[in-house]
């Protein structure tokens, strides 16, 4: 039983030879959102685990699956096309980059934000000391 991952990752990593730059674009930006993706996941169970037990061990083995996807094609094969010798190739592969880890921060920090108490009352609190004594005359 191959794994939709299983199947299209080789067929990338040859794409990465393809002697059309559009192509290596593509598979840069096609790259970049599946590493979104799956660290994303990995995030995502970290943050908040499934509860039930034969769900857990499911859960686990794809997030352990998944990382062997993202450690050993996904940041080599992005690596080598922040190499590339076209400069649209090279510019989709770090923004690929840049998008995947900025994609991931933002939804962890909202993640655990969500989590956290709401702290609107301690800011308008503490914004109103503050204009109460640029108010006061010495």
């Amino acid at each position: 039983d191959v794994g939709v991952l299983e199947a299209l990752l080789p067929v990338s990593v040859k794409l990465q030879y393809d002697p059309s730059p559009n192509v290596r674009v593509a598979l840069a930006t096609a790259a970049g959102d599946l590493l979104t993706l799956l660290v994303g996941l990995e995030s995502l169970c970290e943050i908040s685990p499934p509860s039930t037990g034969d769900l857990v061990s499911d859960v686990s083995e794809n997030v352990k699956s998944n990382k062997k996807h993202v450690d050993n094609t996904l940041i080599p094969l992005l690596q080598k096309l922040l190499h590339d010798t076209e400069p649209e190739v090279t510019s989709a592969a770090l923004r690929a980059v840049t998008n995947a880890s900025r994609g991931n921060v933002r939804e962890i920090r909202a993640r655990q934000n969500s989590r956290a108490p709401d702290d609107d009352t301690l800011s308008l609190s503490s914004f109103q000391s503050h204009t109460s004594l640029e108010k006061k005359d010495p």
